[in-house]
């Protein structure tokens, strides 16, 4: 995959892209990078010009300033990435946070989206009473130390997602993990206030659900199918890594998708 960096208007983004044709942005999960899709993107990348970018703050993209309106600040910095490369549309995948980001630009920006393919979303039940216990679950705050203790908790949580056996996997998400740094919780904290129901129901674009049945997300991707009975729905195997772990059947299911008649 070719590597690069655009200016935008909310600082330097990079990205990475594979293959030539309609373009098709992927956005991925926190904390991660773009690093998340190296497997499936060569999948996507037949007769496809794929480009899966660093979310702000994440990967080697710059920060966003605070923590407020991160959800907002990450869909200027997509928009400002598809004007950068001259795209004035392009088709979106977004897994767990990235779908979120997509979800937003769909929504402030329809005529920028060709299809929208919306993986493992957090659309929450029982509003600021599930709010503060995801908050709780996944907004872990962290310190570096000068001995290393710190790394602990970072190894466990890939432990929950990552196969024991995928060394390549885990090495790639603990570094996605620490250059995300201490401030990595600004990306899930926006996504846990989003008005990701209000959002789905105002989408125009031609949308798939698409649902790794072992991920934490799953319940909640099932309830958002039941808010969009014409969108279309598929599920696949695996986890919180999906693109990762089964790039095979993540990639087949998108494809039908995009090839699929208007």
């Amino acid at each position: 995959m070719r590597r690069g960096y655009a200016d935008t208007p909310v600082g330097q983004i990079h990205y990475r892209e594979l293959g030539a044709g309609p373009p098709l942005l992927l956005l991925h999960m926190t904390a991660s990078s773009s690093a998340l899709f190296e497997r499936v993107a060569p999948l996507l990348a037949e007769g496809r010009r794929v480009i899966a970018m660093d979310t702000p703050g994440f990967g080697l993209s710059d920060p966003p300033p605070g923590p407020d309106g991160a959800i907002e600040h990450y869909c200027r910095a997509a928009v400002g990435l598809l004007d950068a490369l001259g795209l004035a549309v392009a088709d979106v995948v977004g897994f767990h946070t990235g779908a979120t980001i997509a979800l937003e630009l769909a929504t402030v920006a329809p005529a920028r989206v060709g299809r929208l393919v919306l993986s493992a979303v957090l659309l929450l039940e029982d509003g600021a009473a599930d709010r503060e216990w995801w908050r709780e679950r996944i907004l872990v705050p962290w310190t570096p130390d000068g001995t290393g203790a710190f790394l602990a908790a970072h190894t466990e949580w890939l432990g929950y997602y990552v196969p024991s056996d995928d060394g390549e996997f885990f090495r790639s998400e603990l570094i996605a993990r620490l250059q995300a740094g201490t401030d990595n919780w600004w990306a899930p904290n926006g996504v846990i206030d989003y008005d990701f129901a209000g959002r789905l129901a105002r989408v125009t674009n031609p949308l798939l659900l698409l649902n790794p049945r072992e991920d934490n997300l799953a319940a909640a991707t099932r309830r958002a199918a039941t808010l969009r009975p014409d969108a279309a729905y598929v599920e696949i195997d695996g986890a919180d890594g999906a693109p990762m772990t089964h790039p095979e059947q993540f990639a087949a299911a998108v494809r039908a998708f995009l090839d699929a008649p208007a």
